[in-house]
């Protein structure tokens, strides 16, 4: 190719493109909310909830099943949600900002079956 010459960039090439630079720009937020997740971070006793907000596709019910997150505020959600829209991601779902609440958890019987315990521990045993 001569310098005088341009290349010309085909719309399905375009389109590659824009869907790269996305896809690379979500990246780094995750690594930049990844950093921030554990400077943050500190082991818990389940008194103190974590926060995370995640954009959250709904079914048709309404239920929610996380999609892209966790992000440090709803602004974030909102920010994805802008992407999503311009790079024609999840056309003609509905969307919502999910605040999840996280709690370490410490197992406890709270009046489980523990009949129905003890029988599946002698069938898994006769294996």
């Amino acid at each position: 190719m001569q310098m005088d010459e341009v290349e010309l960039i085909k719309p399905d090439e375009v389109e590659m493109l824009g869907e790269l630079w996305a896809a690379n720009e979500i990246n780094q937020l995750r690594v930049e909310i990844a950093d921030l997740k554990s400077e943050r971070s500190r082991p818990g006793d389940g008194s103190d909830a974590r926060v995370q907000w995640w954009l959250a596709s709904l079914d048709r019910y309404g239920n929610p099943s996380l999609s892209d997150g966790p992000h440090p505020d709803r602004t974030g959600v909102e920010k994805a949600m802008y992407l999503f829209e311009k790079l024609n991601l999840g056309k003609g779902e509905r969307y919502a900002a999910a605040r999840v609440e996280i709690f370490d958890v410490v197992p406890a019987a709270h009046g489980a079956n523990e009949d129905a315990i003890r029988t599946i521990n002698v069938a898994q045993a006769g294996r």
